[in-house]
């Protein structure tokens, strides 16, 4: 049976019997998130008011994620379910699509956000997926590597917060006013690092990730495949970066989290150049998640990371 159908059926038994007084657990508004960025920032906006949850296991590739018919009853005993947006979670339609009154309060929280497009394949050099291995012409799912679209989105779940939990308005708004305050802090920081760099290319040995990053300080960006890692780069790939890598003198080519950097490492091994982590922020392990590790933590890990691996010497 398709997931479709089997979460629909799911939904109607489950709706049927959800009680609406689990939607709060000892006085706090229960939350579920889908993805790491949605989770955390739900975390730090609703602190002690809300407890919130991640539908998505750590350490799971969250492109290649699919949800389960037992999600349902998650989501049915919850105030509030927030995903990022059809393009990065294209299955949350189908958990949302038959929840009734006793299910929660649905928040796409990337709706509004302008999204980036990327226009072609064929890029040997300049922004882009090298040729052969973008996915045509769509829409770039990361919208939260551009801080000022993360602050756009903190700001609506404040304003979901608020009105199911009127009476902790204030709470939520100064906890969003305070994250937004620190993401404008990392804005800066990454403009400032850029400006001191010896160069401006991101050259990136796995899925085209860091597009508003790039967009955002005036970056190229140069990545082996498109919007999913499911696709696997070949030698033609290979050897298209490693012309770039030639081209621009690039140091150091950049790897994603939670994916084997077969790419990135075989170019290390021809050239001799280094390897950095750019973390996307899509999820975080397993450790990391029982740490504690919030979205502030891995956007300052790329910040080190892209003032060594652009050459960064002040201004």
């Amino acid at each position: 049976m398709a997931l479709a159908a089997v979460i629909a059926i799911s939904i109607v038994i489950v709706a049927l019997l959800a009680d609406k007084s689990e939607k709060r657990q000892d006085g706090r508004v229960s939350v579920i998130a889908t993805i790491f960025p949605v989770y955390d920032f739900v975390r730090a906006v609703g602190g002690d008011r809300v407890t919130v949850s991640m539908l998505m296991p750590p350490g799971t590739e969250a492109h290649s994620y699919e949800p389960k018919p037992s999600d349902i009853g998650k989501l049915n005993k919850a105030g509030l379910f927030v995903f990022m947006g059809d393009d990065m979670e294209p299955w949350a339609s189908d958990l949302t699509a038959g929840l009734g009154p006793e299910g929660p309060k649905v928040l796409e929280a990337g709706q509004g956000v302008p999204v980036l497009l990327l226009e072609s394949e064929e890029h040997s050099h300049g922004e882009g997926s090298v040729e052969g291995h973008g996915d045509g012409n769509g829409h770039d799912p990361h919208i939260w590597l551009d801080f000022t679209n993360a602050s756009y989105i903190v700001g609506r779940i404040a304003e979901v917060l608020s009105d199911i939990d009127p009476e902790g308005t204030g709470y939520y708004s100064a906890n969003a006013a305070d994250y937004v305050a620190k993401l404008a802090d990392l804005d800066a920081a990454f403009r400032e690092a850029v400006e001191g760099s010896s160069t401006r290319v991101i050259v990136h040995g796995g899925h085209y990730a860091f597009g508003y990053l790039a967009n955002r300080y005036g970056l190229e960006y140069v990545a082996a495949q498109g919007f999913s890692p499911d696709s696997e780069p070949g030698p033609k790939q290979l050897m298209q970066l490693m012309e770039v890598i030639k081209q621009t003198g690039a140091k150091y080519i950049f790897y994603e989290e939670l994916v084997e950097p077969k790419m990135a490492k075989a170019i290390s091994e021809e050239t001799g150049i280094g390897m950095l982590l750019l973390h996307a922020g899509h999820n975080v392990s397993k450790q990391q998640f029982e740490s504690g590790a919030t979205f502030l933590d891995l956007m300052r890990g790329n910040l080190e990371n892209l003032r060594i691996g652009l050459g960064y010497h002040g201004k």
